[in-house]
């Protein structure tokens, strides 16, 4: 399958099929610090706190063969316990959907959505389906 302009994102799971999108919700990095206050001292003081990375979601996906299922597997043994976190890679590109922008890493993920889209029977379209990864933690590449 070939990028297009309607696919610009490819997404690459660990020991999956490729994966091309053409919406991703990219998420927020988030830092909430911790807050003190001593005795009657007017204003807080603030001090590092916890950090967090939102999940990533991804909408309108296709891919060859059966990665759909791939990715509904991984998240059937994540919920029995017999799988686990992967690594993955988003390549956002251009309008062209030819020319890469940038490159994400997401280190650490769980499949925490999936659903198959709907499809109508008088549609050209292949199946498609959504889903949502929460990385550990992010990296641009």
């Amino acid at each position: 399958m070939n990028t297009t302009s309607a696919s610009r994102y490819l997404v690459e799971i660990d020991g999956f099929e490729k994966i091309y999108a053409t919406k991703a919700t990219l998420p927020s990095y988030k830092h909430t610090p911790h807050t003190h206050q001593p005795g009657n001292q007017r204003m807080p003081e603030h001090g590092v706190g916890n950090f967090e990375v939102e999940a990533f979601s991804f909408s309108h996906a296709t891919g060859n063969g059966q990665v759909d299922r791939q990715v509904y597997s991984w998240m059937k043994g994540v919920e029995k316990g017999l799988d686990d976190k992967r690594n993955a890679r988003v390549v956002i590109f251009d309008k062209t959907g030819r020319t890469p922008l940038r490159t994400i890493e997401l280190i650490g993920c769980l499949p925490t959505m999936f659903q198959q889209e709907e499809l109508s029977g008088d549609s050209s379209d292949t199946a498609e389906f959504s889903f949502e990864l929460q990385p550990d933690e992010l990296k641009y590449v």
